[in-house]
This record gives C-alpha cells, structure tokens and sequence, in this order.
C-alpha cells in the first residue's frame, strides 16, 4: 500500500482510539465525587417494572433491592457499605422478603428467560435469612451500557419497610440459619421443645398440648388457626427441626 493513503488510514485509526478514549473518560467523570454516599445505582432493564437497584445510605447501611415483575415479588439484601480507593465493599448479613409457597399459578410463563420474576403464587410468606457474603463494586463498572447513577433521586428519598419482613420468635434463628450442634448446647430440654415448636408457631400451627397453647397464645404475633403447616418449611428449617428432635431424644 502506497504511503499516501496509510497517513489517512493511521490519521482516522488514532482519532478512533482518541475518541474511545475520551468516551471512556467521560463515562467515568460522570460519578459523583462522593460516591456512593445518599446515591442509587440502577440496572437497566426495560423489561423490569422495578429493576435492581443498589442503594446507599449515608450511614453507610446498604440495600440491594432486587426486581421483579409482580409487585409481591419483593426480595432484599442487607449490609454495610465502605469505600477503599476505586473499589465499594459491601459486607451483606441478612436476605429479606417474600417467598412463594406451593406450585405457580401460571407455569405456562416457564418459557420466559427469567420465568421466576413471572410466576404467580395462591400463597406467600415473608422469609428472613442470615448470610454472611461480601460483594465488591468497582466504580468504573458505571461506564458499563446496563447500569447506571440515579441523578434524579437520593437514597435517603427511599424507605424500605425492613420489620416488615423480618420474622417473629424468641427462637428465630432456626429459621435463619442453619443451625449446629454447638449452638444448642446451652440450651434446656424446654428450650429445645419450645424452639422446635416455634418454627410451626411462625405459620400458624394450631398446638393440642396445653402448655404450647399457653405460651404461644402470650406472643403477639402468633395466631393458630391451621394443623397443616409442612408445606411452608424452608430446607433451613426442616434440617434445624430434625437436628432439634436428634437433641431432644437424647
């Protein structure tokens, strides 16, 4: 090739990358100098009537909102946020929401390549789950195409109704975590029974011994009204159940 067109052909090749360059710039100067802080980072998802969405508050408490379709699809993860140079840490502790119970009502949506943010369910309850997972945030992921800063609102503008996911009980962690024999070493037969029977209590169970019906009928959040309750129990909760049972025989 003659010299006289490689000149062009190199001129147009280095106002290119100058170009991409500067985009690259100008996406990444677009964040805020104090990020995250009071800010919200949104995915963008056009097909999502609430998309995910990474809150942080100023106190440096954190919320990933997870979207869904439906409005009762309703699911969050808690932490703590910290900045270090370019990266964003977040510690999650605890998952929050509403979880179906049974079969979907329109399983002909299965076709849909997220078919669980479709799904529709006769019967929900709330769930709350312990965790312990650390996600790291790199800012210069904003100058991706799918997510970006929120610059309309501020995080302190959104109020997330925490309690009321959060689950009931003197002895809810067997419905949080799982649960090891360690834990229950301390505990008296009596706290045993009452922490196994707890886990039906949280659903509803409608107790024939008098002494459970007693106790439980003096925690304001128990209603017994149903003996059919199996149907609702996480693998969390029935691992725990059997493992409580295991302690209490011996």
């Amino acid at each position: 090739m003659k010299l006289r067109y490689i000149i062009p052909l190199v001129i147009i090749l280095m106002n290119n990358i100058l170009g991409f360059a500067q985009d690259a710039e100008d996406q990444i100067s677009i964040v805020p100098a104090n990020f995250p802080t009071d800010y919200i980072v949104k995915e963008y998802c056009p097909s999502c009537e609430t998309p995910d969405s990474l809150i942080f508050y100023p106190d440096r408490t954190f919320i990933i909102s997870l979207g869904g379709i439906e409005e009762h699809q309703k699911h969050y993860e808690l932490g703590i946020w910290k900045k270090e140079g370019n990266l964003i840490k977040i510690d999650i502790y605890k998952k929050i929401g509403i979880r179906p119970i049974g079969e979907p009502t329109n399983p002909e949506v299965s076709y849909a390549d997220n078919p669980d943010d479709y799904f529709v369910y006769n019967e929900y309850v709330p769930y709350e789950e312990w965790i312990s997972k650390t996600r790291i945030f790199d800012i210069e992921s904003l100058s991706n195409f799918d997510i970006a800063i929120d610059t309309c609102n501020k995080a302190t503008q959104i109020t997330i109704d925490v309690p009321k996911y959060l689950i009931k009980g003197n002895y809810k962690i067997a419905s949080c975590r799982l649960l090891k024999k360690e834990d229950l070493e301390c505990l008296t037969q009596r706290d045993l029974r009452l922490m196994r029977n707890e886990i039906f209590a949280r659903y509803h169970y409608e107790f024939k011994s008098p002494d459970l019906q007693k106790y439980f009928l003096n925690q304001k959040w128990y209603r017994g009204y149903t003996t059919h309750v199996d149907r609702f129990l996480t693998d969390i909760e029935k691992k725990n159940i059997k493992l409580i049972t295991d302690l209490e025989n011996k």
